[in-house]
């Protein structure tokens, strides 16, 4: 019952996934790009402890919403979004420039979302 239970919210979760990537990449709105990721990194990580507790058994979920945990706190504290335009400004090493590639305005300094543990 639980492992039928958990591929239904593995379905759903993939179509949100996908729906809330489109959004990062394509759409313009910062604000609903900043209401989507903490939901976003929610839903995944469920998706990961459940395939890890399905597949390997408890101590690997354990470890894995661990893991999960940490490198969603980092990439919510570093990303960085342009009011203006909506985009996206990290490089691919994770440094934020002076102004937004795009439209050229200034990048605000705060993060996306503030979560603290």
């Amino acid at each position: 019952m639980l492992l039928q239970l958990f591929l239904i919210f593995k379905g759903i979760g993939i179509l949100f996934s996908i729906g809330c990537l489109v959004l990062f990449f394509i759409g313009k709105d910062a604000t609903l790009k900043r209401k989507l990721l903490l939901p976003f990194f929610a839903v995944n990580g469920v998706q990961m402890v459940g395939i890890a507790y399905f597949s390997q058994g408890v101590i690997a979920a354990l470890l894995v919403t661990a893991f999960a945990v940490f490198v969603s706190q980092l990439f919510l504290r570093n990303l960085k979004i342009c009011d203006p335009c909506g985009r996206i400004v990290n490089d691919y090493h994770g440094n934020v420039p002076e102004s937004c590639p795009s439209c050229h305005a200034s990048v605000p300094n705060a993060s996306v979302v503030s979560v603290s543990l």
